[in-house]
């Protein structure tokens, strides 16, 4: 929440300044916006690519279930047996047990950066994709800047909006999504999960 306020006395600043230095030069400084999470659902090869981590993601899901419910298992046996265990016999069945967590925590580790990585790889390509159809469209049509609205960027985390309102006519989400439906799939990796 408080970075979003900063950001958005950020954006503000940076919109006074700009204003006073388009009053400067007298020339009109012309600002947009695009909602992002309307764009980036329609960008070719987004919902292949989501397809894929979500694949991806499933197989993932179901290896840490598998070591989570062996643990569980582990240790269920170990809670029953203990009131009959003296405590050499406790720290000795303890042990394995405590070993397998740690080795469990750490595939979990290994898997969130093997989803990290795939959701970079995944959605890097369409992101630039977007980035360099903004970057044209921008020059092309003399904007100054092109403001993100929306709660998600191209690989589906991200901030929530900086603005609170914005005139409508500032909006230019649909002249960027037909220009990007007109492109070609890019960016879909074909791979296996977990290679």
């Amino acid at each position: 929440m408080r970075s979003t306020f900063s950001a958005g006395l950020a954006a503000f600043a940076l919109i006074a300044g700009l204003g006073a230095v388009a009053d400067a030069q007298a020339a009109p400084l012309k600002l947009a916006y695009v909602n992002v999470d309307v764009l980036m659902p329609n960008v070719p090869g987004y919902a292949q690519a989501e397809s894929l981590y979500m694949k991806d993601a499933a197989v993932w899901d179901g290896q840490l279930k598998s070591k989570q419910d062996s643990a569980q298992k582990m240790q269920d046996a170990y809670n029953k047996a203990l009131p009959t265990m003296s405590d050499s016999v406790r720290a000795a069945r303890a042990k394995p047990i405590q070993d397998f967590i740690d080795g469990a925590r750490a595939f979990q580790t290994t898997l969130e950066n093997k989803a990290a990585a795939r959701q970079t790889e995944l959605f890097t390509p369409l992101k630039d994709e977007v980035q360099s159809v903004l970057d044209t469209f921008r020059a092309e049509n003399g904007y100054a800047f092109i403001f993100r609205v929306g709660g998600r960027d191209a690989s589906g985390a991200g901030d929530a909006a900086v603005f609170v309102t914005a005139d409508k006519n500032l909006d230019v989400t649909d002249r960027i999504l037909a220009r990007l439906k007109a492109l070609p799939i890019v960016g879909t990796v074909h791979r296996p999960p977990g290679s």
